[in-house]
């Protein structure tokens, strides 16, 4: 090969890559537009789907709803209450099971506002994020009693 085929191969070549590597940017940029905010919990200002199971016995993890103050909104507009659920929850369900002889509902997590009556069957009750929790006086009223029959109250802010 001569030095100016040579010359012309290295050219279309490194042409070719740039071409390429301009197409991989463009097509990451368009990605990257793509809206994450809702992780599949169907868009914007929306939770998850809930699907509580009756009691049944078996621990059962359970994390409180609560109303969120202005500003507590994360991406996707969720709630603040709705910090990693379900999987906080899941992953710690799986350590309990792998720990303990518990034998917890792992997959299955309960959402429950203080003011449910159902609180009072569950021992443990997780709240998140509560700076932005916006506590009512009944609210108040039941989470000091639950607590005073023997409820534990996990807080994560």
């Amino acid at each position: 090969m001569t030095r100016c085929a040579y010359n012309r191969f290295v050219s279309q070549r490194s042409r070719r890559a740039l071409i390429a590597a301009a197409i991989v940017c463009v097509a990451a940029a368009a990605f990257a537009q793509r809206r994450f905010d809702d992780f599949g919990f169907g868009g914007y200002g929306r939770v998850p789907a809930i699907h509580n199971i009756p009691y049944d016995g078996r621990f059962t993890f359970v994390r409180v709803k609560y109303e969120t103050a202005p500003g507590g909104y994360w991406a996707g507009g969720r709630p603040s209450w709705v910090h990693g659920f379900p999987l906080a929850e899941q992953n710690l369900m799986r350590i309990m099971t792998d720990m303990s002889y518990l034998a917890p509902h792992v997959e299955d997590i309960n959402v429950i506002t203080l003011d449910d009556p159902e609180l009072f069957k569950y021992p443990v009750a997780y709240i998140i994020e509560v700076g932005w929790w916006t506590l009512t006086d009944v609210e108040a009223a039941a989470l000091r009693a639950y607590i005073q029959k023997g409820g534990f109250v996990i807080v994560d802010d």
